[in-house]
C-alpha cells in the first residue's frame, strides 16, 4: 500500500528591513513612516487549514490543523485567540460552524459528516473576527468533494456540446452510466431534472442505449442570469434499485472571455510595453488562445499566444496616434476582435526581469517626464519595506537590481513614486526564496509494513542549516484510493504566499511551487501581471484612510449574555451557572451585574464541547430568560472556487 506524506511547513521570515538610502525627515521618509504606523495599527492575519485528505465520503471525519499567521511578520499570530471554521453547502448555506481556541497561532478540530449529508461540493472557510474587517477575499476558502463512495455502484461520464438558438444557449449532454468495472448499464430507465442556479429548467425520461448512454438537451433562456448548475439523474438498476447521480453543468456555452493587462497599469506610447493576456472559458478555467495585434490601419504589429492555463504575455511598442486591437483565434477555428486599452501619451512603466540572484527592475519614462525631479522605487511585502532606491529622472531608462537574498518569499509590490511622492506605476513580482523556508526530511525504519503494524516516523527539520523547532502536521493517505492531484493541491505555501494575497480564482496554484525552472518562473510572473491585486493601497496611506473597523480581535473565548424576567426586565445579582459533561466535566458560577449581564471569559475547551447555561434570580427563582450574546454572522459569499471542483464519480 502506497502512502503519501503531506507536510505543510510553518514559514519563518527573519529578514531585517534594509533601505538603500539614509533616512531623514523629508516628505518621502514621512510617507514611509506613515506606512509603518498604518501596518502597526491595522495588522493583517492569514489562515491556512491543513486537511487530512483532498476529498471525503459521507460518514468520514474532516480532520484539520489551523495555522493563524501574522501577515507582516510571517510568524504565528498573537492578534486573535479564536478561529471560526465553517462547512458550507453548494447553496452557500452554513451547515456547520465551530469556534476554536487559538493558542500561539495554532488550533485543530474536525467536522463529522453524518449520514444525513448529501453528495456534493462543499466549502471549508476559516477566519478570525479581526480578518472580517479586510473582507472575505482573504479568508481561507477551499472547496472539497464529499461523496458516498461506499454505496456508489454507478459512475457517470458526461460530454457537452454547445450551440445558440436565437438568444438562448442550447446544451446537448451525453451521459454514460457504468459500474465500477466500466460495464455499461444498457437499456435502463433514467429520469432526470436539469437545474441552473438551483432553478428547475427541464424534466424528462429516457432509456440508455447499449453503451449505457442517454442524450439530454435543454435551453438556457437567460444566460445573463444562469451560468452553471447540475443534472439530477435517477438510474433504475437491474434489481429495480434506484440510484441518484448529480452531474455538474459547468457552463451552458463555449464562450471565452479574453482580457489584456498592461504591465504597470497603463500603455504608454513610444515605450516597449509588456502586456499580459488572460483567456477564461465559461467554466471559469483558463483556455489557451493565440492571435495577432493590429493597428488602426489594419497592419499586423506582432503576434501572441498564451503559455499556461490561458495566461501569457507579449511586447508592444505603441506609436503616437495609433490605436490597437487583438484578433484572437480560438481552438474551434472562430475569431474575434478585442480593443486593447487606450494608449497614454505620457507615463511611466516598471518592467521586471529576474535572474537567479536578483530582481532587475527597469523604470521607463516617456520623453516629456525626463528631468521632472527625483523618482523613488519601493519594494514591500505585506507592509514591510525591504528596499528603496532613489534616482534622478535624467535618463529615459533607470535600472535597479534588488538582491533576492534580501527579499522574503511571496508577492513583492514594486511602487514608483514621482517627485511629488505620488504613486505613478506599480508592478507585482513573485520571489521564491529557498533560504527563508524550513527544510524537512521524513524517514521510516522500513519501506513496507504489514496491516495494522505500528509505523514510527522520524521528522528532521532544519532552518539556515541548523535544527529548527516548529509546529508541524502530517497526513498519511493511501494513494491507491486517494489519488493526489499535485498541481491542484493547496498547501501552506500556496495559501500564505499566493492565494491569500490575490483576489479571484487561482487555477492549479501548486503548479507554481512544484518546479523552479525558467518556464514556471515565467508563468508565475504572467500570473502576477494578469491577476495581481494589492493588499496595501498607497492612496489609503497618503490620505490616512484606514479600513472600517467593525470587529475587534477576540483575545479569549467567552460566553456572555443577560438575565431578564419573562417581561424583559434585567435581573441583577442572579446566579448564573455554566457547565458541561461533554469533553470532560466542567462547571463554573458567576453573578449578573446591575444590568443583568454576565460573562464567562478566558475559557479553553475543545470544538466538540457543548455547554448549558442556567440562571436563578437573587431569590433563587427559576422564572428567568437568558439571552446569550451572539457574534454577528459572516455573510456567505459566492464560491470563487466553484469551477475547480466539479468532478463526476
Amino acid at each position: 500500500m502506497k502512502r503519501k506524506l503531506i507536510l505543510p511547513l510553518l514559514l519563518c521570515f527573519g529578514i531585517l528591513i534594509t533601505f538603500a538610502y539614509k533616512a531623514d525627515d523629508d516628505p518621502f521618509s514621512a510617507l514611509i513612516k506613515k506606512l509603518e504606523a498604518y501596518i502597526e495599527k491595522y495588522p493583517q492575519e492569514k489562515v491556512h487549514l491543513h486537511l487530512d485528505k483532498p476529498f471525503y465520503a459521507i460518514g468520514d471525519d474532516i480532520w484539520f490543523k489551523a495555522y493563524v499567521v501574522n501577515a507582516q511578520t510571517g510568524k504565528p499570530s498573537t492578534i486573535s485567540n479564536a478561529l471560526y471554521v465553517e462547512l458550507i453547502s453548494e447553496k452557500d448555506s452554513v451547515k456547520k460552524q465551530i469556534k476554536l481556541p487559538v493558542i500561539s497561532g495554532f488550533t485543530w478540530g474536525d467536522f463529522k459528516l453524518p449520514d444525513s449529508f448529501t453528495e456534493g461540493n462543499y466549502r471549508i472557510r476559516a477566519y478570525t473576527q479581526w480578518m472580517k474587517n479586510a473582507g472575505t477575499e482573504f479568508f481561507f476558502d477551499k472547496t472539497i468533494k464529499i461523496g458516498n463512495s461506499w454505496a456508489n455502484n454507478v459512475y457517470t461520464n458526461t460530454s457537452y456540446a454547445f450551440s445558440k438558438q436565437n438568444t438562448a444557449e442550447k446544451v446537448d449532454a451525453n451521459i454514460r452510466f457504468t459500474d465500477k468495472k466500466g460495464v455499461p448499464y444498457a437499456q435502463s430507465d433514467v429520469s432526470y431534472e436539469v437545474q441552473l442556479n438551483f432553478r428547475s429548467l427541464a424534466k424528462g425520461k429516457a432509456v440508455t442505449n447499449d453503451q449505457g448512454e442517454v442524450n439530454i438537451s435543454f435551453l438556457n433562456t437567460q444566460p445573463s442570469l444562469y451560468k452553471s448548475g447540475k443534472i439530477i439523474a435517477t438510474l433504475t438498476l437491474p434489481d429495480k434499485k434506484k440510484m441518484i447521480k448529480e452531474i455538474p453543468v459547468k457552463a451552458t456555452s463555449n464562450a471565452i472571455d479574453v482580457q489584456f493587462f498592461p504591465e504597470s497599469g497603463n500603455l504608454v506610447e513610444s515605450l516597449p510595453n509588456k502586456i499580459g493576456i488572460k483567456a477564461v472559458n465559461a467554466s471559469g478555467l483558463g483556455e489557451d488562445v493565440k492571435g495577432s495585434i493590429i493597428d488602426n490601419d489594419g497592419q499586423e504589429v506582432t503576434q501572441f499566444s498564451t503559455q499556461h492555463l490561458g495566461i501569457g504575455s507579449f511586447i508592444l511598442n505603441p506609436q503616437p496616434g495609433k490605436t490597437y486591437a487583438a484578433k484572437v483565434k480560438y481552438k474551434n477555428g472562430s475569431e474575434s476582435t478585442i480593443n486593447l486599452p487606450r494608449v497614454l501619451p505620457s507615463g511611466y512603466i516598471i518592467t521586471v526581469n529576474s535572474n537567479t540572484e536578483n530582481v532587475v527592475a527597469k523604470v521607463l519614462l516617456s520623453p516629456d517626464l525626463i528631468g521632472n525631479g527625483e523618482l523613488k522605487l519601493v519594494a514591500q511585502n505585506n507592509g514591510n519595506v525591504y528596499f528603496i532606491s532613489k534616482a534622478a529622472s535624467q535618463k529615459q531608462i533607470i535600472t535597479t537590481s534588488i538582491p533576492k537574498k534580501d527579499l522574503p518569499s511571496g508577492i513583492i509590490q514594486l511602487t514608483l513614486f514621482s517627485a511629488r511622492n505620488t504613486p505613478v506605476a506599480e508592478r507585482l513580482v513573485f520571489v521564491n526564496n529557498v533560504k527563508d523556508k524550513i527544510t524537512t526530511k521524513v524517514s521510516t525504519a522500513k519501506e513496507s509494513y504489514a496491516r495494522k503494524e505500528k509505523v514510527n516516523v522520524n521528522l528532521q527539520a532544519d532552518f539556515a542549516e541548523k535544527p529548527a523547532q516548529a509546529s508541524f502536521s502530517i497526513a498519511v493517505t493511501n494513494t491507491t484510493s486517494v489519488k493526489p492531484d499535485e498541481e491542484n493541491e493547496s498547501n501552506i505555501f500556496t495559501t500564505l504566499l499566493l492565494t491569500s494575497d490575490l483576489i479571484g480564482y487561482i487555477e492549479k496554484p501548486n503548479y507554481y511551487f512544484l518546479h523552479d525552472d525558467q518556464k514556471t518562473q515565467q508563468d508565475l510572473d504572467n500570473l502576477m501581471i494578469t491577476q495581481g491585486w494589492r493588499r496595501i493601497l498607497w492612496k489609503n496611506i497618503i490620505n490616512n484612510a484606514g479600513p472600517n473597523i467593525r470587529y475587534e480581535p477576540e483575545k479569549s473565548l467567552k460566553i456572555s449574555g443577560v438575565v431578564t424576567s419573562y417581561g424583559g426586565k434585567p435581573l441583577p445579582n442572579s446566579k448564573v451557572s455554566l457547565f458541561s459533561s461533554s469533553g470532560g466535566l466542567f462547571a463554573i458560577d458567576t453573578l449578573s451585574d446591575a444590568q443583568g449581564r454576565f460573562n464567562f471569559d478566558n475559557l479553553i475547551f475543545n470544538d466538540s464541547t457543548k455547554f448549558i447555561v442556567q440562571a436563578r434570580t437573587a431569590k433563587n427563582k427559576k422564572s428567568v430568560d437568558i439571552v446569550l450574546d451572539v457574534v454577528s454572522g459572516q455573510i456567505v459569499t459566492k464560491n470563487k472556487n466553484t469551477k475547480r471542483h466539479r468532478g463526476e464519480c
